[in-house]
C-alpha cells in the first residue's frame, strides 16, 4: 500500500479522536470518511459479514427509503421526532428497517414451511439526533440489521441464542469488553424481551425478541450492531495498532525522495513487505513522520546512512534502533 494512493488529512485542532486522525470530518451532523477511514470500516464491515454468512445468515439490500404510512401504522410515535421525512412523496429516511423486512418475507416464509431464516442488511440508518458531537451519536449511521423468522417459539429462542453466540464471537475478536443489559416488555417497540450489548456505557449491539407482537405469522426476533459505534470504539481502544487492522505493521518512509538510489533500495525493501505502508509522497520528511506518530509505533526510516550499511532504522518511542536489512526481512513479519 502507497501512501500517494490515498489522501491524508487531519485536524489537529479536534477534541473528537477520529478527526483528529484524519479518518472523518464532521459536516453539519453528519461524518465524512476519509480514504483511510473508509478501508478501516469497511475491514470491519468485512469481518462481521464474513462471521454472519459462515452462520447461515443471508445478506440483502435494502431501499433506504420506506413508505411513511406503513412505518407509522406498527406504534412508533415515540420515535417520530427523530425521524427524517420526506412530506411531498410520503417516505421516510430508515430509522429502522423491520416493517420492510416483515412485509416482504413473513408470509412467505409461514407458506413454504420453512422452520427459520434470517437476513442481515448492512447499510445507512437515520435519525435526527441532537447532540453530534462523536460517531456514537450521528444523524447517518452505519448499522447491520439481522432479521429471523422462526416457525415456533422453541426454534426462536434457540435462533436467538446462537445469534448472541456470533455476537460474542465478533467482539471476542475485537477484543472488545462489554457488559449486558435485559429489558422487558418495551412498549413502544413491541419486544417482549431487549438485550443491550454496552462497552464505554455506549450501546453497541441491541436485540430484541419480537414474538409475534407484530401480528405475524412467524416468531420473529431483530438485531442490531452499531457499526459505526463499533468503528469509533476501535478506534478509541487501539488507534495506536489501528492500521494492524489493514494488516499493515510498518511504515516504511525514507528520508530524501530525491536521491534515486536511496528510493530504489525502499523499493526493494517494500517488494519484499507487503505488510508496509510505504510513504512514497514527495513531501518534508518531518511531516510524514508527524502523519503517521498518532497511529504507530513501528515507523521504519530509510536514509541515506541506512543505504550505505544495508540497514533500516526502527523509530520507536523517538528512539532510533538500527537493524541490518537481512535480519529485518527474514524476522519481522
Amino acid at each position: 500500500m502507497r501512501t500517494s494512493k490515498y489522501y491524508f488529512f487531519r485536524n489537529t485542532n479536534s477534541k473528537n479522536l477520529v478527526e483528529k486522525l484524519g479518518l472523518n470530518l464532521k459536516i453539519n451532523g453528519f461524518y465524512f470518511y476519509s480514504p483511510l477511514g473508509c478501508l478501516i470500516i469497511e475491514r470491519i464491515i468485512k469481518i462481521i459479514e464474513k462471521e454472519l454468512n459462515k452462520n447461515n445468515i443471508h445478506k440483502v439490500v435494502v431501499p433506504l427509503l420506506q413508505n411513511k404510512e406503513e412505518f407509522y401504522k406498527i406504534n412508533k410515535n415515540k420515535f417520530k421526532k427523530e425521524i427524517y421525512s420526506i412530506e411531498k412523496d410520503n417516505l421516510i429516511l430508515n430509522p429502522t428497517c423491520e416493517e420492510v423486512f416483515i412485509k416482504i418475507f413473513d408470509k412467505k416464509i409461514f407458506k413454504e414451511k420453512i422452520e427459520e431464516m434470517v437476513f442481515y442488511n448492512t447499510d445507512s440508518k437515520f435519525r435526527k439526533e441532537k447532540r453530534t458531537d462523536s460517531l456514537f451519536k450521528t444523524r447517518e449511521f452505519i448499522m447491520t440489521d439481522i432479521y429471523s423468522f422462526c416457525k415456533n417459539k422453541k426454534i426462536s429462542e434457540k435462533n436467538y441464542n446462537n445469534v448472541l453466540k456470533v455476537f460474542k464471537k465478533i467482539l471476542d475478536f475485537f477484543k472488545i469488553n462489554y457488559k449486558k443489559k435485559i429489558k422487558y416488555r418495551e412498549k413502544n417497540i413491541r419486544s417482549v424481551e431487549s438485550l443491550e450489548l454496552l462497552s464505554l456505557n455506549h450501546e453497541i449491539i441491541h436485540c430484541f425478541k419480537l414474538n409475534k407482537c407484530y401480528m405475524t405469522h412467524n416468531y420473529i426476533n431483530c438485531f442490531g450492531i452499531g457499526i459505526s459505534r463499533l468503528y469509533n470504539l476501535i478506534i478509541l481502544k487501539y488507534y495506536r495498532n489501528i492500521l494492524k487492522l489493514l494488516n499493515i505493521k510498518f511504515i516504511l518512509i525514507p528520508t530524501n525522495y530525491k536521491n534515486a538510489k536511496l528510493i530504489k533500495y525502499v523499493e526493494y525493501i517494500y517488494s519484499k513487505k507487503k505488510n508496509c505502508l510505504y510513504d512514497d509522497r514527495k513531501i518534508n520528511f518531518k511531516f510524514k513522520i508527524e502523519n503517521f506518530e498518532n497511529f504507530f509505533v513501528n515507523i521504519i526510516i530509510v536514509s541515506n546512512f541506512c543505504l550505505k550499511s544495508r540497514n533500516v532504522t526502527f523509530l520507536k518511542k523517538k528512539k532510533k534502533i538500527d537493524i541490518k536489512l537481512k535480519y529485518f526481512l527474514k524476522h519481522f513479519n
